[in-house]
């Protein structure tokens, strides 16, 4: 059976999880063939996604000619889908005309990559509810197969209700990687419930070893709004007027770098870093050297937020206290004062006093250590929070055994 993976980008830092869910797949004895709408910078990439890239399909690499001429093609072959695809799509203009042209170029990129690819896919997933999904299920519907999706934080916390079951409409199975995010969607109108499947996403905590005491806190994610690294830095000063200045480092890159940049300035805060970007070693050897990760994460005011950081788990399976914030479903994962600790969103004075607390006792740090690295093993093994998907996909092999019979 080979699976047709709809990607935005790959390889990419900030989605390891998926690395590992693909790797994993392939090594059950899947027949995976990644889609991808761009290419990602290679410079921090996982070395693990290497050898993969020669495989991969990029649609931004496909001449515009030849989507025209694919386009072409699968109206002449598939008419009667097409057809009724086109007033599909035509009805989305009143949802919004933004929307319409998201779809329109899904549609478009399915039919080229169909084109392209020669041999069809016997399934389609895709990973976020938004143009990867609508190329899936376009894809599928051409190919005359089921299709899926995995769905996760902003594609579903930022986006209308109608819009996100307008795009997971016709899928065979919803993954959903939190229990919030779950929620949200069994809430959603004409929502299938039995459809939507709570998929964890893991670690392999085999390649995380549990370190002794850091030298430094650390913090790691994409530089935006919905991380709270500015809620951080103000913490920072609060500690620093303490007379407590510990080394932080940032570890990330994107659009407010600018903004924190200016405000490590603004507040004086010398024992700051922004190190920019790093690959995934990388950023494992520096948890690993750190004495505990913040992660002030917020709802913002167009809705999105985190799921479940996977940097949280990372930290946890390395025996690193964790501080965070309880947004989206982070609750899920950290217990206060059990396996971590959680503050209140917004809060630098208590994220501040979190901080100070975790530094100035040893036990408490190695205890919600120890805890944490113990929660994870028990609870987000990869091998075990993939299961549904393994068991999903095993059961499509059976059913296409039997109509081969």
């Amino acid at each position: 059976m080979t699976v047709f993976y709809i990607l935005d980008g790959f390889p990419c830092v900030s989605e390891n999880f998926i690395l590992r869910e693909i790797l994993a797949l392939k090594k059950s004895g899947l027949n995976l063939r990644i889609c991808a709408l761009r290419k990602s910078e290679m410079e921090t990439v996982h070395k693990d996604a290497l050898p993969l890239v020669e495989e991969v399909i990029y649609v931004e690499d496909i001449p515009i000619l030849s989507k025209i001429l694919a386009v072409a093609y699968n109206i002449y072959r598939h008419p009667a889908y097409c057809l009724s695809l086109f007033f599909h799509l035509f009805s989305d203009i009143f949802i919004s005309f933004r929307f319409f042209c998201q779809r329109l170029r899904g549609a478009v990129n399915a039919m080229a990559v169909a084109k392209i690819a020669g041999t069809g896919p016997d399934h389609v997933h895709a990973h976020f509810a938004y143009v990867t999904s609508d190329m899936a299920k376009v894809l599928a519907g051409i190919s005359g197969c089921r299709w899926s999706v995995s769905v996760h934080a902003w594609d579903i916390f930022t986006q209308p209700g109608n819009i996100i079951s307008r795009r997971i409409e016709g899928a065979d199975k919803v993954f959903v990687c939190s229990r919030h995010g779950k929620e949200l969607l069994e809430n959603l109108p004409c929502m299938c419930k039995e459809k939507i499947v709570l998929q964890y996403h893991g670690v392999s905590t085999g390649e995380f070893e549990a370190s002794s005491e850091g030298q430094y806190i650390i913090a790691v994610g994409r530089l935006e709004e919905k991380k709270g690294f500015d809620i951080l830095l103000q913490a920072c000063r609060i500690l620093a007027d303490g007379k407590t200045c510990p080394r932080f480092i940032i570890v990330g890159e994107g659009p407010r770098r600018g903004l924190l940049e200016a405000k490590i300035k603004e507040l004086g805060l010398e024992n700051v870093e922004l190190p920019g970007a790093m690959s995934f070693n990388k950023v494992k050897e520096m948890m690993s050297g750190a004495m505990m990760l913040v992660h002030p994460g917020r709802t913002t005011k167009n809705g999105d937020h985190d799921g479940i950081p996977n940097v949280i788990l990372e930290a946890m399976a390395l025996g690193k206290p964790v501080i965070t914030s309880s947004v989206g479903g982070i609750s899920e994962v950290i217990e206060d004062k059990v396996n971590g600790l959680i503050v209140r969103t917004e809060d630098q004075v208590q994220l501040a006093e979190a901080i100070r607390s975790v530094m100035n006792d040893k036990s408490l740090a190695e205890k919600l250590g120890n805890v944490a690295r113990e929660h994870v093993r028990k609870n987000f093994e990869l091998s075990e929070t993939l299961k549904p998907m393994f068991e999903y996909f095993n059961e499509m092999k059976t059913d296409d055994r039997r109509q081969e019979l």
